[in-house]
């Protein structure tokens, strides 16, 4: 089977990666030795010293020190070589050291053989029949072109230690998504089948209400599980497909509403505005903040005292509040709340919104705030 074009050309690139542009640029110029040879019919001698050399930047590919110093000592041996033997295009072949070099980001080793090859190439490129005058010039003209083979390998170098760096930056952002997407979904759903049988336990009595609940749950938190593995065994899912939930804040408002009920809370909904003002994004983010908050609600709230949650939509914010009466066992926090509120904190972030959590006229308000867009406004 071919290989695709994505294949041949990713093949093209990793061409151009240090080690490895080195050796082509090395036969790249020991063919033109040969071209030259063939149209100025150069001695063997020429032939040979040139080939050397393209040979040596090969070595320096590979081994940067020992080959460096060896690219150096061949340009130090040919100053003793008579004219008519000492080769043509061989004293370009250190500027292919010193680019490899620099693309790695060897700047100490690069500057010193820089300071080595610079007047070693002046002198090798010199023929005593040639004016003083050309023999003046050609120092600024190496100069010029090993600055040249310095800014090129600089770039390079600056380039992959920001794609580096962006990649890293990536994993991090993956394994913080991850890891509030796994407390929003698995954990939440294990809290939920621990606070039941707790109650039951309490109770001295199983219901089968409480059974369907355990059993839901658990099952929810299996699944969830597995979307989350499925997500962690594909390398190529975005920071955006681990983050997208699907379901709307009508959704999510509509089924908070009736898990406080099934979990004893009198619970009011109120919304105020247009949820349609909501873009995709804005509506999923919010969607998945109020499951959060209203398993926190569930958590630590009283479900004997009343509940509410308000939803204001207006032209340029929309602000939720989710009341609770906080349960008299409330203070005893394990630190996943506070871990909850990360996680909403972090979901709101990259729209501009903000969570503030505290006690208000005796009850614990959570308040997410959510700048709506031009085009969420249209």
């Amino acid at each position: 089977m071919a290989p695709s074009g994505t294949t041949l050309r990713n093949r093209a690139m990793s061409l151009l990666e240090p080690g490895r542009i080195e050796i082509v640029l090395a036969v790249g110029l020991a063919l033109l030795v040969v071209l030259m040879e063939i149209i100025t019919s150069q001695t063997w001698a020429n032939i040979v010293i040139d080939l050397m050399a393209c040979a040596l930047a090969v070595v320096a590919a590979k081994w940067p020190r020992g080959g460096g110093l060896a690219v150096g000592l061949f340009l130090a041996l040919r100053l003793g070589l008579p004219p008519e033997c000492g080769g043509v295009l061989g004293e370009y072949a250190p500027l292919i050291t010193l680019l490899g070099l620099g693309m790695r980001g060897e700047r100490r080793l690069r500057a010193i053989l820089s300071a080595v090859y610079l007047p070693l190439m002046w002198l090798v490129s010199w023929s005593p029949g040639r004016a003083m005058t050309t023999f003046i010039v050609g120092l600024p003209i190496w100069a010029a072109m090993v600055g040249l083979m310095w800014i090129i390998g600089n770039a390079y170098h600056a380039v992959t230690e920001a794609q580096e760096q962006a990649r890293a930056a990536e994993l991090v952002l993956q394994r913080q998504v991850l890891a509030r997407e796994l407390h929003d979904t698995v954990a939440r759903s294990f809290t939920k089948v621990s606070m039941v049988a707790e109650r039951a336990r309490l109770r001295g009595a199983v219901s089968e209400q409480d059974l369907d609940t355990i059993t839901d749950e658990a099952a929810r938190g299996v699944d969830e599980l597995r979307w989350v593995m499925s997500l962690l065994r594909d390398p190529s899912a975005s920071v955006e497909a681990l983050a997208a939930s699907g379901t709307s804040l009508a959704s999510a408002l509509t089924a908070a509403q009736d898990d406080l009920v099934r979990d004893g809370f009198t619970t009011t909904v109120s919304l105020e505005g247009d949820l349609s003002r909501l873009t995709t994004v804005q509506s999923e983010t919010l969607a998945a903040i109020t499951g959060e908050a209203v398993a926190n609600m569930t958590k630590h709230g009283d479900p004997s005292q009343p509940s509410g949650i308000v939803v204001q939509v207006g032209e340029t914010e929309a602000e939720l509040a989710f009341i609770n009466a906080a349960a008299p066992s409330a203070g005893d926090d394990d630190g996943r709340e506070r871990l909850g509120v990360w996680g909403m904190g972090q979901r709101l972030d990259g729209l501009g919104g903000s969570v503030q959590t505290g006690a208000e006229d005796q009850h614990w308000v959570t308040r997410i705030r959510l700048p709506l867009s031009a085009e969420a406004k249209e």
